[in-house]
């Protein structure tokens, strides 16, 4: 049996939604300033995602594991 909490639907078709406006999310910059982008860029979904009724609740990276 599978032991890992999984996103509602609610939440995986909030954050195909998200990503679809904010392409950016996808495409971070590199090094390490593109990291520090990357993670403010990723904190609003992560709180718009953990506030979905009924979901589970992710860290900044856990979500961006979830997105690819």
């Amino acid at each position: 049996m599978d032991s890992r909490v999984r996103a509602s639907p609610e939440q995986l078709s909030t954050l195909l939604e998200y990503m679809e406006n904010h392409g950016d999310l996808a495409r971070p910059l590199a090094g390490a300033q593109g990291r520090l982008s990357s993670d403010r860029q990723w904190s609003e979904p992560t709180n718009i995602l953990n506030a979905v009724g009924g979901g589970v609740n992710k860290t900044i990276d856990k979500w961006k594991k979830v997105s690819t």
